[in-house]
C-alpha cells in the first residue's frame, strides 16, 4: 500500500471535490486523474492546495472510470475504523473513554483530541465481534455528538452547535452570497405535543362505599386499584389474597377494576368500604395555536422515561414547541472571500455560525451541515436549524445507555468460559465388535483387538459409572 501526494493544479488533476458532512462522520475526496495513473485500493492519498497546505488525507476506497479519466474516491483517515474488529467487554466506563480505548488499541493511527466530558457511566457495554467504527458511532450517538478526523489523524467529538465558527455568513458584506433560496422543511414540524413520563404518579382515591345484595360478589371501582384495603362490614377489615394462591375473603381483579368476594356480602346499605391508591401516567399536552393556524395541526407524542414530574414534562413540551413550531430552515452559501476560501480546513460541520440575510429578514445562529470544496470552482457551505438541544442531551444519553444495556446480550460471550459438568449415559455405535478394555486409574481406553469381547461398566471420573452397551 503506497503513500501518494497530489497537489491541485498539477499532477494532471483536472477536477477535485472534498465533501464534509456533519451526519456521516466521514469526509470524502473525489479526485480526477488520468486513467493510467497508478493508484490502488487502500493506498494513502495526501491532497494539497497549490500553496502546499494539506487539504485532505485519507485511504482509497474505490474508482470510477470514464473518458480516459479515473476518479479516485478517498475516505478520511477515520475510515481505518471500518477495518478493525473488536471483541471485548467494557465495564463502568464513560462513552468518551470507550472511544479513547478503541482508538488506542484498535486504531493507533488516530489521536483523540476531544474535550467532551459527559459525566456518564455505562455499567456494561459488550462489543462482541463489532467493527470499531460501529462502536465509536454508537458511543457518539449516546452523546448526541458527531466526530471527525482531520488530515493529521486527529479525532474529535463535538456536540451539535456547541462550538462557534470563526466565520460568518452575511449577504451584505460581500464575503458570501446565498445560493438559490431558503428551504423550509415541515417534516419535523410539531405544534401539538404530548409528553409522557414512563413513571407514574400515585394518588389516594376517595374511599368507595358499596351496598351488598346478598347475591352480588363483584364490585367495580372507579380506578385501577393498588394497595387495596377492604372493610366488611364497615370498620371490620377482611383478608385479601392473590387469586389462585392462598385463601381469604376477597381478591382484586386489577385489569377489570373489581373487588371479588368469595361469598356474597349480606344485603345492607353501604356495608362495604374500599380504600385504595391508583396511578396515572405523568403527561402534559401543549399546543401552539398560531402555528396550527398557519401550517395545520402536527401532533407528536414523546415518551421520556427520565421524566418524573409534571413540571419536567411541561418544560420538555415547551422546549419542543419553541424548537419545532416553525419549519426547519436551511440554505447553501457560496464563499467569495479569498481568505475564507484559503482557510478551507477551518470550515467545520457541526459548528454554530452567525447567518445574516437582511433581504429575507433572517439574522440567527445556524449549524454548519455540509462543506463542499471543488477545484476549479468554489467552496459552498450548507447551514440549517439545530436539531438537538444540549439542555436535554445528558438525560437523553442516560436513557439511551439503559436501552443499550437492554439490547446487548452478554450470555454468549460470558458462556464461552463456563465449564459445565453433567451426568450422561453414552451409547457407542460402531461396526467394531471385538474390543479390549484397558484400565489405568480413572481413565479408560477402547482398542480394536481381534478375538476380544467385553460388556462392562466404565468410570469416567472415578465415581460416576457409565454403561457401555
Amino acid at each position: 500500500m503506497a503513500a501518494i501526494t497530489f497537489t491541485e493544479g498539477t499532477d494532471n488533476i483536472d477536477y477535485s471535490q472534498i465533501i464534509k458532512e456533519d451526519k456521516d462522520n466521514i469526509d470524502i475526496l473525489k479526485l480526477s486523474v488520468p486513467e493510467s495513473t497508478t493508484i490502488n485500493i487502500n493506498d494513502t492519498i495526501t491532497y494539497k492546495q497549490i500553496d502546499t497546505t494539506t487539504l485532505f488525507k485519507g485511504i482509497v476506497q474505490s474508482f470510477e472510470f470514464g473518458n480516459g479519466r479515473k476518479t479516485v474516491v478517498v475516505q478520511d483517515l477515520g475510515s481505518v475504523l471500518l477495518t478493525r474488529n473488536i471483541n471485548t467487554v467494557y465495564n463502568s466506563m464513560s462513552p468518551e473513554a470507550i472511544i479513547q480505548d478503541v482508538l488506542t488499541n484498535y486504531a493507533p493511527e488516530l489521536t483523540y483530541i476531544s474535550t467532551v466530558s459527559s459525566g456518564l457511566t455505562i455499567p456494561t457495554y459488550v462489543a462482541k465481534n463489532k467493527k470499531a467504527w460501529d462502536v465509536v458511532t454508537e458511543m457518539a450517538e449516546l452523546l448526541l455528538s458527531s466526530f471527525s478526523t482531520d488530515a493529521s489523524g486527529n479525532f474529535n467529538l463535538e456536540l451539535e452547535g456547541e462550538n462557534l465558527s470563526n466565520f460568518t455568513l452575511d449577504a451584505s458584506d460581500g464575503s458570501s452570497i446565498l445560493k438559490g433560496s431558503w428551504k423550509q422543511d415541515i417534516s419535523q414540524l410539531v405544534n401539538a405535543v404530548t409528553v409522557e413520563g414512563e413513571d407514574r404518579q400515585s394518588f389516594e382515591a376517595t374511599p368507595e362505599l358499596f351496598s351488598g345484595t346478598g347475591a352480588q360478589t363483584e364490585f367495580v371501582l372507579s380506578e385501577i386499584p393498588i394497595d387495596v384495603k377492604v372493610e366488611y362490614p364497615v370498620g371490620t377489615p377482611v383478608v385479601g389474597y392473590v387469586r389462585g394462591s392462598g385463601s381469604g375473603d376477597y381478591y382484586v381483579d386489577r385489569e377489570n377494576k373489581k373487588i371479588v368476594f368469595d361469598s356474597a356480602p349480606a344485603s345492607a346499605a353501604s356495608n362495604i368500604k374500599v380504600y385504595y391508591n391508583y396511578s396515572i401516567p405523568i403527561a402534559v399536552r401543549r399546543r401552539d395555536f398560531a402555528s396550527i393556524t398557519t401550517y395545520g395541526q402536527k401532533d407528536k407524542v414523546f415518551r421520556k422515561p427520565y421524566i418524573k414530574t409534571r413540571n419536567d414534562a411541561s418544560q420538555y413540551a415547551n422546549y419542543v414547541l419553541n424548537r419545532y413550531k416553525t419549519p426547519l430552515l436551511s440554505s447553501t452559501w457560496i464563499i467569495k472571500d479569498q481568505a475564507q476560501l484559503v482557510a478551507f480546513n477551518d470550515w467545520l460541520p457541526n459548528e454554530s455560525i452567525s447567518v445574516v440575510d437582511s433581504d429575507n429578514g433572517i439574522g440567527t445562529f445556524l449549524v454548519i451541515r455540509k462543506v463542499v470544496r471543488s477545484f476549479p470552482g468554489t467552496t459552498e457551505i450548507t447551514v440549517g436549524t439545530p436539531e438537538e438541544d444540549i439542555i436535554f442531551w445528558q438525560k437523553e444519553a442516560q436513557t439511551r445507555i439503559k436501552q443499550l444495556e437492554e439490547k446487548d446480550d452478554n450470555s454468549d460471550l460470558l458462556n464461552e468460559d463456563e465449564y459445565v459438568v453433567n451426568n450422561v449415559k453414552i451409547t457407542i455405535l460402531t461396526e467394531v465388535t471385538q474390543i479390549t478394555k484397558i484400565e489405568k486409574g480413572a481413565a479408560w481406553i477402547l482398542d480394536d483387538v481381534v478375538n476380544s469381547e467385553i460388556d462392562s461398566t466404565f468410570k469416567l471420573d472415578g465415581a460416576t459409572e457409565v454403561d457401555l452397551l
